[in-house]
């Protein structure tokens, strides 16, 4: 639950977004202005929620909506569903001290690919915990010593790791970051 919690927070930040007509800020109401909470005044937003929601059912309710609205904004209904076989490429496979990692693109739908770099242990195990880790909004981030000695770090303890390139970063130029739908 404290996940979901500081999920909630994460999101209800406030933030801006870069726009081919500018930048826009989001104006919601229920979205707390500025890009982030002293310690004290997130202190008082996790009492005010967890008086908000205080039982499995009532945060059910409330994860609910967060999860409808999530799916609203993203305009999951305008995405085609792709049903075929995922293409997949990978190639310059490096095998480093208890993991490998090589770089990938995955046909995430027809013609668009999602580009990164996979990593995974090479002590074999019944299963394995999963990591998408995302780069951030920095010009080839996945690319820096700080992902890539954390990618590494969780492979060689036993998770795969895909460390990818979000839309219009990196290697992913097939469309633009601003394009109001990628955002």
């Amino acid at each position: 639950m404290l996940l979901l919690l500081s999920t909630k927070i994460l999101f209800s930040q406030g933030f801006k977004i870069e726009t081919d007509q500018g930048t826009q800020y989001v104006t919601d109401e229920r979205v707390c202005n500025g890009r982030y909470w002293t310690e004290e005044e997130g202190k008082t937003k996790l009492e005010e929620f967890s008086n908000l929601w205080d039982t499995a059912q009532s945060w059910g309710k409330r994860a609910k909506a967060i999860r409808e609205n999530l799916l609203a904004g993203m305009q999951w209904d305008k995405i085609s569903i792709y049903d075929g076989k995922i293409k997949v490429i990978k190639h310059s496979k490096k095998t480093m001290d208890g993991y490998t990692v090589e770089n990938i693109a995955l046909e995430s739908f027809p013609g668009f690919y999602v580009t990164g770099n996979l990593y995974r242990p090479l002590q074999k195990q019944k299963q394995y915990a999963a990591i998408l880790s995302p780069h951030g909004h920095l010009d080839d981030k996945r690319l820096k010593e700080d992902v890539q000695y954390r990618s590494a770090y969780l492979a060689s303890k036993g998770a795969i790791v895909f460390a990818y390139d979000m839309v219009g970063f990196g290697e992913n130029h097939q469309i633009r970051h601003k394009m109001p739908i990628s955002l």
